[in-house]
């Protein structure tokens, strides 16, 4: 019943999936909903061609679309706290120094 094709598409998710949770670079994110429209297409019956044609369009366009809003998301905010906040202000000193 199943498909090689559903196995491969199934891997690519998984592999997605663990190095993104380790890298968080919005790296292989946009592989996920590539192989999950090959998968589709590959329970339909379509071709291989088509299955993977699909599957890098998906994943360019959603890549392309979706990259720098998520970016701008997800980054981190270096924002500096405690003594590194004070480096370059100015300060009154309250005895002689």
């Amino acid at each position: 019943m199943f498909k090689l094709e559903l196995y491969a598409y199934l891997a690519i998710i998984i592999a997605s999936l663990i190095i993104e949770a380790s890298t968080a670079t919005l790296v292989a994110i946009w592989f996920i909903p590539g192989a999950i429209a090959g998968a589709v297409l590959s329970m339909l019956g379509a071709s291989l061609t088509l299955q993977i044609v699909t599957f890098f369009t998906v994943s360019l366009v959603l890549m392309l679309l979706l990259y720098k809003k998520l970016r701008d998301i997800i980054a981190v905010k270096n924002e500096k706290t405690g003594i590194d906040a004070l480096i370059g202000k100015e300060a009154v000193a309250e005895e002689d120094i």
